[in-house]
């Protein structure tokens, strides 16, 4: 068709739609190799490469025509239908643009990974179509390896796909069956997850996970479970979606039938028969920046997670229940919070509740001041749960504000100076001592501070190493200091209540050290309030940058930062009275190609003159073809970690993976895993045998085979 017919018929589908349309949009347009146009019947045919675009739609197909009038397609040969990143392959269809009505005896329908095919196809709602005889898979040919075959399906575009009468077949062979079946769309996710093996812990093993969507919000997941050395086992989750709400509902139970281990023995802990968890997350953003987040967790008792969900433990950590309500104006951030505690084996600060009002940092009037504060009160309650920490007791009503000006300056157009000043005020109902005649405590102190940085640089543009990827190079030089000054409070700290203070980690030594390795200086980031006493020090330190450009854009090739503090008073902590230098903190990435990088982090004691903490990662990797982790983890009197991760691809369809990690300050393999990978057609299949080394309790082996589709290659069918 020549570019002339194109522009007419263009033409006249815009006349024809303004006479039949209800409101203007924009039309429908066709093109083939001979295209005829009939106007008083309002129709046109296209023969050879036809091709019909409208909004996101595009319809390819042999022959077509096409009613102007009722905006209906009927086409033949090699029909194929594209919208929202699905393909519909059909030998010949029927198709109404404005309806989205789709008739057809058989059809193919590819929505990204997964292949769909089934007869007599049509539209059964605004968005959803109906087809029988449907098959489900992610091969690729013509024969599957692998399908899901079902007496109907429901299809909802970019959404989900539900099998109804479901049989499992691997070639002819059927395998299993589900009354339901429900694929989504847009997720990665696999719907059914099986995973049989033998655990030094658990005995045998089979664990069992099937999904289906209930509604088009709202979704569940059916687990069945079975260990010999730890019982019967199940649960379900509930996953919705409704506007902007999402959220979950999740219950495990477990008949546990083993007997303490020597962890539960030496501690003194009982575990119940009936062991369960049940947990709801909730997120929710209603109108005016209103964002409500809920998490509630209650489990029967103290180890629940490190015995079933032993990965989801190590990520997390012991579960907290928490109920926000936060509204975020301009210039300001108020919540209100309950976090209370529903295990009263665990530790926690309960809030019941806290109220909290921040006002960002903000102009005064035309003056060069800044003003920002922050304000809270409500109920706190320490429960110490089992770990008789002395900190973790008491509770009283707190009411707490902070108020703080700032003056930002820049001077000689690169030096940035920013002096602070402030008040706090601090009421308790009652103190932790006992020795105020009044039970409460009225605490005020005073705060001041400057940060100050600049930043420096040198380019030398003349450089060029095209051997190392080298196209001039820059050197980034930013100096920073910041310092804090906290007059004397009227109270000490150990006469107040330790509800936000510091928290520290009690080493294989028994010494303590910060959780956090080392805190805000400044306020209101420094939400240890509780603990504040007079402060004299300041912090002070480098951060580094080389550079060069890689494709037009900055690469950095190193990446130094270091800092320490110098304490102008001596201070005690922990028992222990620290003058002048305390520690100085190191990060180092190198990355001088893509495909190699170092990162580094340390803490080193300045009066022990020792190392106290070094952290090292490094890689290097050949593509696809092998590659090398190796790392460490020294913590002084803690531990002295040393391993790594090697990989190597066999062949097209295996990659040997073999990963240790040892201790050398006791000897004691953590860690150590060997896995072989086979890459089918449809999936990824990982054969392997874990240790898993423990001080106070039998090490524990493993011998595991674990299946994922290939095209899923991020879900593993079973939990392990």
């Amino acid at each position: 068709m020549t570019a002339l017919w194109r522009v007419f018929f263009a033409a006249l589908v815009l006349w024809a739609g303004s006479l039949f349309a209800a409101a203007p949009e924009q039309p429908a347009t066709i093109d083939a190799k001979n295209l005829r146009v009939d106007r008083e019947k309002q129709m046109a045919y296209g023969e050879g490469d036809v091709v019909v675009r409208y909004r996101d739609l595009t319809l390819r197909a042999d022959k077509a025509r096409y009613n102007i009038a009722t905006d209906e397609i009927w086409a033949e040969g090699n029909v194929r239908l594209n919208r929202q990143n699905q393909e519909w392959v059909v030998p010949s269809a029927y198709y109404n643009l404005k309806t989205r009505a789709f008739k057809t005896e058989t059809a193919r329908g590819v929505f990204d990974s997964l292949t769909l095919r089934g007869e007599n196809i049509h539209l059964t709602g605004s968005n959803r179509y109906s087809l029988s005889k449907a098959t489900l898979t992610t091969c690729d040919y013509e024969q599957p390896h692998y399908r899901l075959e079902a007496t109907r399906a429901d299809v909802w575009p970019g959404d989900r796909v539900m099998l109804y009468n479901v049989t499992l077949r691997f070639g002819h062979v059927p395998v299993f069956w589900f009354p339901v079946l429900a694929w989504r769309l847009n997720e990665r996710e696999n719907p059914v997850g099986l995973a049989v093996g033998q655990s030094s812990r658990e005995g045998f093993f089979v664990l069992t996970q099937y999904r289906v969507a209930l509604t088009r919000n709202l979704q569940t997941t059916v687990h069945v479970d079975g260990r010999t050395k730890r019982g019967p086992a199940g649960g379900l989750d509930f996953d919705y979606y409704y506007g902007n709400a999402v959220g979950s509902v999740k219950g495990y139970y477990s008949r546990d039938t083993s007997s303490p281990d020597a962890t539960d023995v030496l501690f003194g802990r009982t575990i119940p028969r009936n062991r369960w968890r049940g947990e709801w997350q909730h997120k929710q953003q209603l109108p005016n920046d209103v964002d409500i987040t809920v998490n509630v967790s209650k489990q029967s008792d103290s180890d629940f997670m490190d015995d079933f969900f032993q990965s989801r433990y190590q990520r997390e950590g012991e579960p907290a229940s928490v109920a926000d309500v936060t509204k975020r104006g301009e210039n300001y951030t108020l919540s209100v919070m309950a976090q209370p505690q529903l295990n009263p084996f665990l530790p926690e600060v309960e809030r019941l509740p806290e109220a909290k009002l921040s006002i960002n940092r903000i102009r005064v009037g035309n003056t060069p001041l800044f003003y920002e504060s922050e304000t809270s009160a409500g109920y706190y309650h320490n429960t110490p749960g089992r770990t008789n920490d002395p900190i973790l007791v008491g509770n009283s009503p707190r009411a707490d504000t902070f108020h703080q000006v700032l003056l930002p300056q820049q001077y000689f157009g690169w030096l940035s100076v920013i002096p602070r000043a402030g008040i706090r005020g601090t009421w308790y109902l009652r103190d932790a001592t006992g020795l105020s005649p009044s039970n409460e405590v009225h605490r005020l102190l005073y705060t001041a501070g400057v940060e100050s940085s600049f930043k420096l640089w040198r380019a030398w543009d003349d450089i060029e190493q095209p051997r190392w990827q080298i196209q001039g190079l820059r050197h980034i030089v930013e100096p920073f200091l910041d310092y804090q000054w906290i007059g004397s409070p009227n109270e000490h700290p150990d006469n107040l209540l330790q509800f936000d203070t510091y928290r520290y980690y009690t080493l294989a030594n028994g010494a303590r050290m910060l959780v956090t390795r080392y805190h805000a200086l400044e306020f209101p980031a420094n939400t240890a309030m509780d603990a504040l006493d007079r402060m004299n020090l300041v912090r002070f330190g480098v951060r580094q940058k080389l550079q060069t450009r890689r494709d037009d854009r900055p690469w950095d090739l190193a990446t130094l930062e270091a800092w320490t503090e110098y304490r102008l008073e001596p201070t005690v902590e922990q028992g222990e009275t620290i003058r002048d230098f305390s520690e100085l903190f190191t990060t180092l990435r190198l990355s001088p190609f893509s495909w190699c990088a170092l990162d580094a982090g340390s803490r080193f004691h300045f009066q022990k003159a020792e190392l106290a903490e070094l952290n090292t990662d490094a890689v290097v990797f050949d593509r696809d073809r092998w590659s090398v982790n190796l790392g460490n983890r020294f913590l002084d009197g803690d531990c002295n970690l040393a391993g790594g991760r090697f990989s190597y691809r066999l062949s097209r369809h295996w990659l040997a993976v073999v990963e240790q990690w040892f201790d050398m300050q006791d000897g004691t393999w953590l860690h150590q895993e060997y896995k072989l990978q086979q890459e089918t057609h449809d999936w990824l299949i990982h054969y392997g045998f874990r240790r898993i080394g423990q001080r106070l309790r039998e090490d524990e082996n493993l011998f595991f085979v674990s299946v994922s589709l290939k095209a899923y290659p991020s879900i593993r069918i079973g939990r392990q």
